[in-house]
């Protein structure tokens, strides 16, 4: 994979989608559904809600976080320029409960959404295993689609998602809100400051590693950028805070390859990094001094309204509110490629490799990450259900 740059801006990692003015919705089985025309509004201070259909209703993110967000409960004022008006579920008991909560339509199938809605939200950890098979309808019909981290559990999966994505010019999202903090946004801007980079260390808090310590591979890739040679995870237990990643990076511009560590030692919610390079103001001697940049990222707990909200989670459904809109996607689709070829290697390097570095290249596109423990759940649909 090509090395992918730092830039100042982070729209510049932008590869903007061709899209038509509307779009001709394909059910599961081929047959056309209603025309659906792309959303636009009026002007920036219009009224107007973009309609979004939320793809599995289980898990907190939909239910606790972004679904308050969108569709404001319990007094909360709205933040968005979205709402949330129809919803599919296996669960009929979750998806009543979601219903009722957030005022939306239920539908029958999960396909069901093309043609009612403007974009859709994949939420559900326990759908990991079956990502592909519940978005293909969508992104075959041209649905603008935000799916949940970590995205895929093989890269033979992830590169079905982005191949019929990009067949059909189909902006997809798939991010952690950790790379929306402002935090982010300002060593971004200082980075190039530092000339050739030679290495960073991060961390992040994490639960467990398939769902939140890919918060941190998201975190620092946002950060420092792509480009990633080999990935190595060593751990007692995924399943738990411990452990670190090693990420070796091919040289920039002509410089040596350098290396970035993470670790994931605790619970409570933050994240930091502090990247090093070799400056730009030669000394006498011919050597340059050393710099580098680190910045915190803490979680607001005064308890305050929306300070949570603002700080951590409200910038990323800005950022997905924007792609449905426009179509122009934050990162291109490799991006999110590279990023999963991140999380698949780590869970191959601990699992298959003993913690060994492996080469992004070397991961077998077919190997898929572990089925039979929690939250993930190779089993959460009946065999035969998609068709």
């Amino acid at each position: 994979m090509e090395n992918k740059q730092l830039t100042n801006n982070r729209r510049s990692f932008i590869k903007k989608s061709a899209l038509t003015g509307s779009v001709l919705a394909i059910s599961i089985t081929g047959s056309p559904e209603a025309k659906r025309s792309r959303f636009k509004r009026k002007n920036p201070s219009s009224a107007e809600l973009l309609q979004v259909g939320v793809l599995t209703t289980q898990g907190g993110h939909i239910h606790s976080i972004w679904g308050p967000l969108i569709n404001p409960v319990g007094g909360k004022t709205r933040l968005t320029g979205m709402v949330m008006s129809h919803a599919w579920d296996i669960d009929s008991d979750n998806l009543d409960g979601f219903a009722k909560k957030f005022k939306v339509e239920k539908v029958k199938n999960y396909y069901d959404m093309i043609g009612k809605v403007d974009a859709v939200i994949m939420a559900d950890f326990k759908s990991l295993f079956h990502n592909q098979d519940l978005v293909r309808p969508y992104l075959e019909a041209g649905v603008p689609i935000f799916i949940n981290r970590p995205f895929a559990s093989s890269l033979d999966n992830a590169r079905d998602m982005l191949d019929t994505a990009k067949k059909n010019n189909t902006p997809v999202m798939c991010g952690s809100s950790l790379e929306y903090v402002q935090a982010v946004d300002s060593i971004r801007k200082e980075i190039p400051e530092l000339g050739e980079l030679t290495g960073y260390v991060a961390d992040n808090a994490m639960s467990d590693y398939a769902t939140h310590g890919v918060h941190g591979i998201y975190f620092v890739y946002a950060c420092v950028g792509g480009g990633i040679k080999s990935v190595s995870y060593q751990a007692e237990d995924w399943t738990r805070p411990n452990g670190v990643m090693t990420f070796r990076y091919k040289g920039r511009d002509g410089g040596a390859d350098f290396w970035g560590a993470l670790q994931q030692g605790y619970r409570s919610g933050s994240a930091w990094i502090k990247v090093c390079g070799r400056g730009s103001t030669a000394r006498k001697d011919g050597y340059k001094n050393d710099v580098s940049v680190e910045r915190q990222m803490d979680w607001p707990r005064e308890g305050r309204g929306n300070v949570v909200d603002s700080a951590i989670w409200l910038p990323m459904i800005h950022e997905m509110q924007r792609m449905f809109e426009t179509g122009a996607m934050p990162e291109p689709y490799e991006n999110i490629y590279e990023k999963t070829q991140m999380f698949i290697g780590g869970f191959y390097s601990l699992l298959e490799k003993d913690g060994a570095p492996v080469s992004l290249e070397a991961i077998p596109p077919g190997w898929e990450c572990p089925q039979n423990r929690r939250p993930m759940d190779a089993h959460h649909y009946p065999e035969g259900f998609f068709r």
